[in-house]
C-alpha cells in the first residue's frame, strides 16, 4: 500500500519579486487605492435601476438582476486587476514601479542646492 504524506512543494507559489514587496503599485501609474474607488464607481454605475412603481416590481427578477450585476462585477474586477497587475508588466514598467517604490520608501535626494552644476564640456 502507498504510504500517505504530504508533499514536499509548497501549497502556493512564491510571490515574483515584482508582486512580493508592495502591491500599492499597479501598472498603468494606477495605485491601489485608485483602483479601489474607480472600480466601486464604475460598479454603482452599471448598478441595474430600480423601478419606480414598486407594487408592479417583481422581486425574484430584481434579486435575479443583481445577482447577475455582481457576479458581473466580480468578474471584471479579476480580469482588470490581472490587467494592471506588476506581475503581468513588462520590465520597463516593473522598473518604474521599483523606482517609485524606492522614492516612497526613502524620498527623493535633494543635492540640487548643495551642488554645484558639472562643468562645462572642453568640447564645444
Amino acid at each position: 500500500m502507498a504510504n500517505a504524506t504530504s508533499t514536499p512543494f509548497p501549497e502556493k507559489p512564491s510571490p515574483s519579486p515584482a508582486s512580493a514587496a508592495d502591491e500599492d503599485h499597479l501598472n498603468y501609474y494606477l495605485t491601489k487605492p485608485e483602483f479601489d474607488e474607480n472600480l466601486d464607481y464604475s460598479r454603482i454605475l452599471s448598478q441595474p435601476l430600480l423601478s419606480v412603481d414598486r407594487e408592479t416590481v417583481d422581486p425574484v427578477k430584481e434579486a435575479e438582476a443583481a445577482k447577475a450585476h455582481e457576479l458581473g462585477h466580480q468578474n471584471a474586477y479579476e480580469a482588470v486587476s490581472r490587467i494592471v497587475s506588476l506581475a503581468n508588466a513588462n520590465n520597463k514598467e516593473r522598473t518604474r514601479a521599483n523606482v517609485q517604490r524606492i522614492i516612497d520608501t526613502f524620498g527623493r535626494h535633494n543635492t540640487d542646492l548643495h551642488l554645484k552644476p558639472k562643468a562645462p564640456s572642453l568640447q564645444s
